[in-house]
């Protein structure tokens, strides 16, 4: 007896194992979309954990960025001197500004460098009499675990893509085609934005950003001085006229309403001119 019913138990798990083989398209769609959209680091751990290793073979990924100020004598001759080092240098200019107050006289540069003429660049900055080195800034950021970690699940991700469009060549319904679609949809845009990320830090890696200002500062006229004193004679007979003239064409422009007032003035008192005849 005890030997039946362990064979009718074994009969029943086997006919529950082939009955679970038989499920419907929906339920199969449901398990591929929970295998696929398994998180990236535990579904391909193996291959991350290798590419991991493999990272302390590979070049450091490291962001080089800096500023400089600099006291000059003559701004130009300055920035023409500095065309020669970035000649030199292959570096190119991103960004260019100049400004001439009465104070300081300043030409602000971005610059980008290849990352192996970095430093070449800084330590030229003193050697070609561009001028006087007021502050100086530089700072490195490595980038390494960030880059490889996204170049990784960049790959997952491209696996994943595969998988899903594999999956749709064997969709059967409109619907599974439909959710098949999206979700390749997203996948694909994800993609593409990590690919972007991976382009901006070979950009930031490969070429350093330098920012340089060049200036000269402009001596205060002095107020005792007899050059300073005519200075200001001059100015202040400059800032009247100028004041004289606003006031005179400010007045023209209001012609019309000054007009006005003046007849209703002048009928005012013909008015009462002729109240007082009458009286």
């Amino acid at each position: 007896m005890k030997k039946i019913f362990i064979f009718l138990a074994l009969n029943l798990v086997l006919f529950g194992c082939n009955n679970g083989r038989l499920y419907d398209k929906s339920v199969a769609t449901e398990a591929y979309d929970m295998e696929v959209a398994a998180d990236e680091d535990g579904a391909f751990a193996d291959n991350k954990m290798l590419s991991i290793e493999s990272q302390q073979i590979v070049n450091k990924k490291i962001i080089k960025t800096g500023s400089v100020k600099i006291q000059s004598d003559n701004v130009q001759k300055s920035r023409q001197a500095l065309d020669a080092i970035l000649n030199e240098t292959k570096s190119y200019i991103q960004k260019e500004e100049f400004f001439n107050g009465n104070n300081r006289e300043v030409i602000d540069l971005t610059i980008r460098v290849p990352n192996q003429f970095f430093d070449l660049l800084i330590n030229s900055l003193y050697d070609n009499g561009i001028g006087v080195i007021t502050r100086k800034e530089i700072s490195s950021k490595d980038v390494t675990e960030d880059y490889y970690d996204t170049e990784i699940r960049l790959k997952n991700k491209e696996l994943y893509l595969a998988k899903y469009r594999d999956f749709l060549a064997k969709a059967k319904t409109t619907t599974e085609m439909l959710d098949v679609q999206e979700k390749i949809r997203n996948m694909e845009e994800e993609i593409e934005s990590a690919k972007g990320k991976l382009r901006f830090i070979d950009d930031r890696v490969n070429f350093s950003t330098l920012e340089i200002s060049i200036y000269k500062e402009k001596p205060a006229i002095s107020g005792g001085s007899e050059v300073g004193f005519l200075g200001r004679l001059w100015a202040s007979i400059v800032n009247g006229w100028n004041l004289l003239a606003e006031i005179f064409f400010g007045i023209l422009q209001i012609w019309s309403i000054l007009l006005i007032i003046g007849v209703v003035v002048w009928g005012g008192f013909k008015i009462r001119k002729v109240r007082k005849n009458k009286k």
